[in-house]
């Protein structure tokens, strides 16, 4: 029985437990796993006026009007943040949703990544929400509820800022400087992710087939590096799948600009499938991995465990087969193969694209919609216990780094941590999280619904 099988049967028959940071473990991502967090769901009660955000279409969630693959695992909630929807179940039963304004929920989901050693979450915050009110107030509601949870579960987070849809500088500057002045991003946050000895910010969308995301990128980089006021941080690069080998001036432009950054993460998903899976990934990373050992940059690749948009764009259901966790799997054996130190996962909550990890439900709504399900037979957090098992390989092989050793089943919290709230009672470490306020502030004004996608 090979390791990363052994490890996950383990994982499988043990429940997950939490797993304490470390300092090192805070200050680099080698030896981690870090999820993408959308934090996009929204429900009619939740205070944002926003409707049923991210689960319907143009303001409408209802059988034959819903745009995720998934349906959310509900059995953990309290009842107010259970969201009713028009939804049913075979025996009649309404179906609920969540909300991600609702604090315990995110709490939940960091607990959730605590418990099945995932490091730390990469928050998205996208530029086309930012320009309404509505949509910036969600934001920052969102982000006070992932810090909250940061603190609360010792997990890492960081902000990831998505151009898809809207490369406007002065509006990604203005959040910026508007977020570092109001002490919501702080260079002393011990929850924050940091890498190569700064805190660590994400810019997603270098693509050489976007011509208005390479100049964003360039002043992006400029402000956040090397600002007197609003500089001193790495940046880590989103980019497209052939920012390596893209040819002409374009490409060089890429190139050039991800020279400059501490991280460069390549999108993937969409990019193969079960077929083409092992050809592509072997013909690519190898390459990439080279490219960026030899400029010091470090390489985070991605991996999905699926992929489906049939509710959302009309395409082929269960585009990207799950086949019952091997897709997922065997990509994560494949990089630990070629020696890869940290890995990110799109995504954790991505219910819309069907690439989401966390807890889903085996029993969905009838109707109209068709909804995927991980399988009638395995547990809501088969994936989670999956991503358990690969990221033990990764403590390992980063053991003489982080300190951390192999083990075979979630491990059991110790009643001292050593993370980075090292002595502080964990009743303590819940009030202080509890009694975190959100510093900015949070108009009332209503958007329309927006759809970012980066297929």
């Amino acid at each position: 029985m090979n390791t990363f099988l052994h490890l996950f049967l383990g994982a499988l028959l043990c429940g997950g437990a939490a797993a304490l940071l470390t300092a090192a473990e805070n200050s680099s991502l080698t030896g981690g796993v870090y999820c993408g967090y959308q934090g996009w769901f929204n429900a009619p009660g939740d205070g944002s006026g926003r409707g049923f955000r991210h689960y319907g279409k143009d303001g409408d969630f209802a059988p034959g009007r819903c745009s995720v693959e998934f349906w959310p695992d509900m059995s953990e909630a309290t009842e107010s943040e259970k969201f009713p929807t028009p939804f049913r179940f075979a025996d009649g039963r309404r179906a609920y949703v969540y909300s991600a304004r609702h604090p315990e929920t995110v709490s939940r989901h960091f607990r959730w990544m605590r418990e099945y050693g995932i490091r730390g979450a990469m928050l998205q915050r996208f530029l086309t929400e930012l320009r309404d009110p509505s949509g910036q107030e969600n934001a920052d509601t969102v982000l006070a509820n992932v810090r909250r949870a940061a603190l609360l579960h010792d997990r890492t987070w960081m902000l990831m800022y998505d151009i898809s849809g809207n490369a406007d500088f002065e509006l990604f500057a203005r959040d910026w400087k508007r977020l570092i002045d109001t002490g919501v991003i702080r260079r002393d946050d011990p929850n924050y992710q940091h890498h190569a000895g700064k805190p660590l910010v994400a810019f997603w969308g270098l693509f050489a087939e976007r011509p208005e995301s390479p100049g964003w990128f360039e002043r992006a980089v400029d402000l956040v590096t090397s600002d007197p006021v609003y500089g001193g941080f790495a940046v880590m690069a989103g980019v497209n799948d052939n920012w390596r080998t893209v040819p002409g001036e374009a490409g060089d432009r890429i190139r050039r600009i991800v020279s400059r950054c501490a991280v460069v993460s390549p999108w993937t998903v969409g990019r193969y499938d079960n077929e083409t899976r092992e050809e592509w990934m072997t013909r690519v990373i190898p390459g990439d991995m080279q490219w960026c050992e030899k400029r010091g940059i470090t390489y985070l690749p991605v991996i999905f465990p699926g992929f489906s948009w049939h509710n959302l764009h009309g395409g082929k259901f269960d585009q990207i087969p799950r086949r019952n966790g091997r897709f997922y799997r065997e990509q994560a054996e494949t990089l630990l193969k070629f020696g890869v130190r940290q890995i990110y996962v799109a995504m954790f909550d991505e219910m819309d694209e069907g690439t989401c990890i966390f807890k889903t439900s085996s029993e969905v709504p009838v109707g109209e919609s068709p909804f995927l399900t991980y399988g009638e037979k395995v547990p809501p957090d088969f994936y989670l216990r999956q991503t358990f098992a690969f990221s033990q390989r990764l403590k390992r092989d980063a053991g003489g780094e982080n300190g951390a050793a192999e083990r075979t089943s979630p491990p059991v919290p110790p009643a001292q941590d050593h993370g980075p709230h090292s002595g502080i009672p964990m009743g303590q470490r819940f009030r202080d999280a509890m009694s975190f306020e959100n510093p900015l502030e949070q108009p009332d004004a209503i958007g329309t619904p927006i759809t970012t996608r980066r297929m």
